[in-house]
């Protein structure tokens, strides 16, 4: 092996070690296409009542899922209390776009505007899914988004 090569794989070895203490429990380093939503399409222009539906294989046993509208689910491996982790204990418990279900689909029947974007896209919203298990702790990483734009219904 010639020098160069030798101080690369010591400098390959190096970082392997020193980011192997790096904790990655509970993340999937692939991709886990087994959750899917199926309508509406991302980017769609939709009038409410809109049912998001979606399908997942295998899900694990106890398992449901946690449907979040325009907010960010919890972090896997943590439960739906986390969310309420910065709000004053008078207020937890009262989250706003966060709903639970065993379906594979929900119906969003109404929206506010959204004030948190510009004007352009306060239509504008999204949805995620995310599975948990019966304490509602997120069961790993995987996790399904649509976004569409709500559009006046017709008369």
């Amino acid at each position: 092996m010639t020098a160069p090569s030798s101080r690369r794989l010591v400098a390959l070895v190096t970082a392997f070690v020193a980011l192997s203490g790096c904790s990655s429990e509970g993340l999937l380093f692939r991709q886990d296409r087994r959750l899917k939503i199926t309508s509406p399409a991302s980017g769609a222009r939709v009038t409410l009542p809109l049912t998001i539906r979606w399908t997942m294989e295998r899900p694990p046993p106890g398992s449901h899922f946690a449907v979040f509208v325009d907010r960010a689910p919890q972090r896997p491996g943590k439960t739906l209390a986390w969310l309420d982790r910065n709000v004053p204990v008078a207020l937890r418990g009262r989250q706003t776009g966060v709903f639970e279900t065993t379906d594979t689909s929900f119906t969003v029947a109404e929206l506010t505007r959204r004030s948190d974007t510009a004007s352009v896209d306060r239509n504008r919203h999204e949805v995620t899914i995310v599975l948990v298990d019966g304490g509602t702790r997120r069961i790993g990483e995987t996790a399904a988004f649509v976004d569409f734009v709500v559009t006046e219904a017709a008369t």
